[in-house]
């Protein structure tokens, strides 16, 4: 299970603000995540936006 939303303040701030979809889906996944641009990447994938 991805841990970087509960380890890094900072990451969990901008993880807080995805839709719920996301989150689920980002946490689901398992992939690690290591910094805000990576985050804003696979949440633009995951909505379509890419």
């Amino acid at each position: 299970m991805a841990k970087f939303y509960t380890e890094n303040p900072v990451l969990k701030a901008e993880f807080d603000k995805l839709p719920l979809f996301v989150r689920n889906s980002i946490i689901e996944s398992g992939i690690e995540i290591n910094t805000i641009e990576e985050l804003r990447q696979l949440s633009a994938k995951i909505e379509g936006k890419v």
